[in-house]
């Protein structure tokens, strides 16, 4: 059997000298694969289920966000439309300016 060691050190105790982590050689390299193929299947359900959705159900989903926001006060209505497009420009903008997300695997 082999076991993936990440540290024998986990973290520091308060006295500031280095504590054992009690599961640090337990951690097979079988079991993370494992771990790691299930939520892959379970992400591949999620993404289906997204897909699949009906316009009806992202309505919804649209409306409830929008109520969440009125019911914690952070949705503030545009007075007029210029600064709709405003808003947008600057969402735009910082979109623009961050770097692409890249997914490790």
């Amino acid at each position: 059997m082999k076991y993936i060691i990440f540290s024998e050190v986990c973290q520091e105790g308060i006295s500031g000298q280095p504590v054992a982590c009690y599961n640090a050689n337990m951690l097979r390299k079988e079991d993370l694969l494992a771990y790691r193929e299930r939520w892959a299947e379970v992400e591949a359900v999620q993404r289906e289920e997204l897909r699949s959705a009906s316009v009806d159900l992202r309505w919804q989903q649209l409306n409830a966000i929008i109520d969440l926001a009125i019911g914690l006060g952070i949705f503030k209505p545009a007075e007029d439309e210029s600064e709709v497009y405003q808003q947008w420009a600057k969402l735009k903008e910082k979109a623009a300016s961050q770097k692409p997300r890249v997914s490790v695997e």
